[in-house]
């Protein structure tokens, strides 16, 4: 099931129980139902209305509209018709569909009126379908924020409306549902973020380890440079120890001036192979200290998963890295 998948059937849940909670309450409430009634004025408004309801059940949502205006116009505070209007403005063919509206309609004016008018059997009947279809729309705006939900901080959003939601009686176990599901998403992003620190710790590594290489390599050249200096500077000391004669003052102090700009190479040579090993010495030293673990990887991912409930997969990772830290 996807993301929000479980969501979903929450909602067909909810549904579900509206569905139960208005049995009995369904039916043309011009005659003789579940809606309670109530006595128009002139006889005639009973006729409209019962023709206005007629033409709500065939989908007429205009002509049924025109039977309670004239209603209205008999009988200004006739609730009854009040309730016609509500449902033409809401688009319901019947009054218990009211309860699955998914937009809110407390505050339009001929539910207000309903309230006003009606009696205590229409306006209690009234406001239950009223709260059934706000738990649904709040439902909805939860899995509105849900479809954003790539941040922890949005998971805390979602958990914040959860606790706002009033669910109807018999709903405790959708409830849970509810919170069991959340609490599953929040491991699932948790664990997103411990893989994508993960892969950006590991590229960083590789980068590490080429500059490691680099280093390595830099090493060994100043090796080979300083054995170049050093085998320079033998023949040229071979040379002037074989020097003789009268004429050959000259000869020897440019050999001694080779030998000593030869000796000066040398020592520059050895310091820089100190510092080449030096600085990759370090690198080595801070290469194996980055280097990222994956065993530690699968532990922060078990404990994500066992913090969201998720016991199977938590014992499965679990099993990956036994014997690993208090595994």
């Amino acid at each position: 099931m996807g993301k929000l998948g479980w969501l979903q059937d929450l909602t067909r849940g909810v549904v579900k129980l509206c569905e139960k909670q208005t049995e009995g309450m369904s039916g043309n409430p011009s005659a003789d139902s579940g809606m309670p009634a109530e006595k128009a004025a002139d006889p005639s408004c009973a006729s409209l209305l019962r023709r206005g309801f007629m033409f709500l059940e065939d989908g007429d949502f205009e002509r049924a509209d025109g039977m309670f205006e004239r209603v209205l116009d008999s009988n200004p505070e006739y609730a009854q018709a009040y309730l016609g209007k509500l449902m033409v403005h809401l688009g319901v063919n019947r009054p218990e569909e009211l309860a699955k509206v998914k937009k809110p309609f407390e505050k339009n004016s001929h539910f207000q009126k309903i309230l006003r008018f009606g009696d205590d059997a229409l306006r209690e009947q009234l406001t239950q379908y009223q709260q059934m279809s706000e738990q649904l729309q709040q439902l909805l705006r939860l899995e509105a924020l849900l479809q954003q939900a790539t941040s922890d901080e949005v998971v805390q959003q979602a958990e914040k409306m959860i606790q706002s939601i009033k669910f109807m009686e018999d709903s405790d176990e959708l409830m849970d549902q509810c919170r069991a599901k959340l609490a599953s998403m929040k491991a699932e992003l948790e664990i997103a973020a411990l893989r994508k620190e993960f892969e950006e710790k590991k590229k960083n590594f590789e980068q590490n380890e080429r500059y490691v290489m680099r280093l390595d390599y830099a090493v060994r050249q100043a090796k080979k440079e300083l054995g170049e200096s050093e085998t320079n500077i033998s023949p040229l000391q071979a040379q002037l120890a074989s020097v003789r004669g009268l004429f050959s003052g000259k000869r020897r102090n440019e050999l001694e001036t080779m030998i000593l700009q030869a000796s000066k190479d040398r020592e520059e040579k050895k310091k820089k192979l100190s510092r080449a090993k030096a600085d990759a010495e370090r690198a080595q030293r801070e290469l194996a200290q980055d280097k990222p673990d994956e065993k530690e990887l699968l532990y922060q991912i078990a404990g994500a998963y066992l913090r969201g409930g998720l016991i199977v997969r938590a014992l499965w990772m679990y099993q990956s890295i036994e014997n690993y830290k208090d595994v």
